[in-house]
């Protein structure tokens, strides 16, 4: 069944940062969904399913590389993260601190 877009849609600029625990080689790569975008995801988010309101299933989108994946509400900045995977950093050849132009689809 494909997933079905709920009214929310966005586009944003935003710099992707790179965390590390410092315990682990590993480290992750993120973007931080401006503030504003933020607060009307969560507004979607509270007419969704309990399931959906700790994460949300999103379309994302940078330039030509779309996937269905989630975004997590951040406490501390009042944002949601949105992961950016290796494999998406590898095709598009972005990094930490490079700036992307994003766009967002809400799915349920």
């Amino acid at each position: 069944m494909p997933e079905k877009k709920l009214s929310g849609s966005f586009e944003f600029s935003a710099k992707i940062w790179l965390w590390n625990n410092g315990k682990s080689p590993a480290s992750w790569h993120f973007v931080n969904v401006p503030r504003d975008i933020s607060q009307q995801i969560k507004k979607i988010s509270a007419t969704m399913p309990k399931k959906w309101r700790w994460s949300m299933k999103i379309r994302a989108r940078i330039w030509f590389f779309s996937r269905v994946t989630s975004i997590f509400p951040e406490g501390k900045t009042g944002t949601y993260l949105l992961p950016i995977k290796a494999e998406v950093r590898h095709e598009l050849h972005i990094q930490a601190d490079d700036e992307v132009l994003l766009y967002l689809d809400i799915l349920c």
